[in-house]
């Protein structure tokens, strides 16, 4: 995976959030949005969150999309939905992005929300390229190659 050092930390030295550098707005249908705010809350609450980047991701998400009512479109990835993607140079993976899965399902093909990579995906189009912070502090590049909603 091919992954560079973030150029500087934001005024409370966790490194800046993910921006998209491609085109489209990442979308949220209202579901995806509380249950955003509720992954939120816990992770401000906890006294040890999952990740130290997690709420910031979380935060981030939450203000950098734009609301879509109760369906997102048929290309944005939401929680539910299988969901392929190829991190830096890496190969193309599937997983089902999931609200209530936990970091220990991801070697089943689950993605939880409550993990960078569920967390930066959540929202996103396909086609769409952001960059994605790793757990050591690095960023990478994310993207959205397809989804799929359950039948």
């Amino acid at each position: 995976m091919s992954s560079i050092r973030h150029p500087r930390p934001s005024a409370n030295g966790h490194p800046e959030p993910p921006v998209s550098r491609t085109h489209g707005t990442p979308v949220l249908a209202d579901a995806d949005r509380r249950q955003l705010l509720r992954h939120l809350a816990w992770c401000e609450a906890a006294e040890r969150e999952a990740s130290p980047y997690l709420g910031h991701v979380l935060r981030h998400r939450i203000a950098a999309s734009s609301p879509c009512g109760m369906e997102p479109p048929a290309d944005a990835v939401a929680g539910g939905c299988r969901v392929t993607y190829s991190i830096g140079d890496g190969p193309a993976r599937t997983g089902l992005l999931a609200h209530n899965a936990r970091d220990a399902a991801t070697g089943i093909g689950v993605i939880p929300v409550l993990s960078l990579l569920g967390a930066t995906l959540i929202g996103l189009r396909v086609g769409q390229t952001v960059p994605m912070l790793c757990e050591d502090g690095t960023v990478t590049r994310l993207t959205v190659l397809g989804v799929a909603r359950p039948a």
